[in-house]
């Protein structure tokens, strides 16, 4: 990992990396980049994005699970101020294009408890309440300063996706 790290970042490769050189700044390195996806960094959040939420996810939804409220003529955001006033709203989608546009379906449903139920939309924007998904990336414990299984893998992907924004 510290061989790709190093040609990440344009350094030569050498047989110790200090890179992280604790497990306080392994974390706050996790930290900051699990902010940086949540914020939109290689996903399709951006220009879109309402406070609280990670989207828009263009073009896709949850197929199966819009088992709360529903409503037409919204906007993005007066849809997620719906979702924000039902506590059991955890994402919705909204109609963005075409004849759809303006529609609010909300659900108690993310991408990681729908599963392959979360799908390719093409007319809606999905959007998902802040801190409800656990795919984002795992902690570094700060006693033990060993990462979760899978986590550096996870944070690689994530130095990736950072360095080619």
């Amino acid at each position: 990992m510290d061989a790709v790290l190093a040609d990440l970042w344009g350094r030569s490769r050498g047989s110790h990396q200090a890179w992280l050189p604790s497990a306080l700044a392994a974390s706050a390195a996790l930290g900051a980049c699990a902010g940086a996806l949540a914020n939109g960094v290689g996903s399709s959040a951006g220009a879109g994005s309402l406070e609280g939420f990670e989207g828009p996810f263009t073009g896709m939804g949850i197929t199966g699970f819009n088992d709360l409220a529903s409503a037409k003529g919204l906007t993005p955001a007066a849809c997620a101020e719906r979702c924000r006033g039902e506590p059991a709203c955890r994402s919705f989608e909204v109609g963005a294009r075409e004849a759809v546009q303006g529609e609010c379906w909300l659900s108690t449903a993310t991408r990681d408890s729908a599963g392959s139920a979360y799908t390719t939309w093409k007319l809606y924007d999905y959007y998902e309440l802040r801190g409800t998904s656990t795919t984002a990336l795992m902690v570094v414990s700060s006693s033990t300063g060993r990462y979760g299984v899978g986590s550096a893998f996870l944070f690689l992907i994530c130095l990736v996706v950072i360095s080619r924004a």
